[in-house]
């Protein structure tokens, strides 16, 4: 292992600590750290590939479920390992915002268009030094001018982190709004409505609204741990609410379920995979699931739902993962 110096290791230990909380934060601040002297870098990946090397024997991740009207037993639905496939994830996160972007393009973006397929969860680097995550099976727009920095969600979600830059404002247009900030950390997700997550900084969204017959801009800034959702009909306002934490939580793979319904769930992690999740029986999607679970992993979502249904996976067709009562 790269020992560095005593102050570099706890400083160290302190990143890891950091980054295995809130990664997206911190990257910025970490990378300025590990670029201040030649042996952090080592000395930080030693750390990060010990937590690796520690928790790969966790393959699968622990969901408890609570009991509802309908069901009286408590389910332990998967194997132990909840807390090193967390680290993981974390590590994985940290690599990706600096290190992947670096592996998956081939130089900071000025001016094009970005994607991915179904199941990539990619991270790019922009001309400016901001960084963009794209989400499964989204498209970006990226246009840089002298003036302004243009973004264009086109499909899916994106985690923007933002270099500052006041003289030249970041603009992300997504369905018929638009996103404005100078430095920050935002989710947008276009999913039919636009929803708005905003985890550290502050953005102004303006969007589309109805008064009376007719559509007119409204605008509305977020601050740090709020979301707005927007479409441009008369039933969605520009209203600043508290998001809850799982939202922000699709970079890592790990989803925390909070009361979360099964057709919820089963909507998430259909996503990321070509493969789909069903119940054949539609009358237990509002069944209720707390707990933790790798929401990338279609296989590992079914088993875990199937489990707390009491239901068999019927795995005959190709593309579907059909959740089916017992025989």
């Amino acid at each position: 292992m790269n020992k560095g110096s005593a102050k570099d290791r706890v400083a160290a230990e302190e990143w890891v600590m950091k980054m295995l909380d809130e990664p997206q934060i911190h990257q910025a601040d970490l990378e300025k750290w590990l670029t201040g002297r030649p042996d952090r870098r080592a000395l930080f990946d030693d750390i990060m590939r010990d937590i690796e090397s520690a928790s790969a024997a966790a393959a699968t991740m622990v969901m408890h479920v609570k009991p509802d009207a309908r069901s009286w037993r408590w389910a332990a639905v998967l194997a132990a390992g909840l807390v090193g496939l967390s680290l993981l994830s974390a590590y994985k996160i940290w690599l990706s915002p600096a290190r992947q972007a670096r592996e998956l393009s081939s130089g900071p973006i000025s001016t094009g268009v970005v994607s991915t397929p179904v199941g990539e969860v990619r991270t790019v680097d922009l001309a400016d030094g901001s960084h963009v995550t794209l989400d499964t099976n989204s498209i970006l727009a990226v246009s840089y001018s002298g003036q302004r920095r243009s973004l264009q969600l086109r499909r899916g979600r994106a985690r923007f982190i933002v270099a500052h830059d006041p003289d030249r404002p970041f603009i992300v247009q997504a369905g018929t709004g638009e996103i404005m900030a100078t430095g920050t950390v935002f989710d947008v997700n276009l999913d039919g409505i636009v929803k708005v997550n905003l985890i550290q900084g502050s953005v102004k969204v303006t969007a589309m609204v109805r008064s009376g017959t007719r559509s007119v801009p409204g605008n509305i800034e977020l601050k740090k741990g709020e979301e707005t959702s927007y479409d441009g009909s008369p039933r969605l306002a520009l209203v600043a609410r508290p998001y809850a934490a799982s939202s922000t939580q699709w970079t890592q793979g790990t989803r925390s379920l909070d009361d979360v319904a099964i057709k919820d769930l089963i909507d998430e992690a259909n996503r990321y995979s070509n493969r789909k999740i069903e119940l054949a029986d539609p009358s237990l999607q509002d069944r209720r699931l707390f707990g933790e679970l790798n929401i990338r992993d279609i296989d590992q979502v079914a088993n875990a739902s199937a489990a707390y249904l009491d239901l068999d996976v019927d795995r005959r067709q190709p593309d579907k993962l059909i959740l089916r009562p017992k025989k």
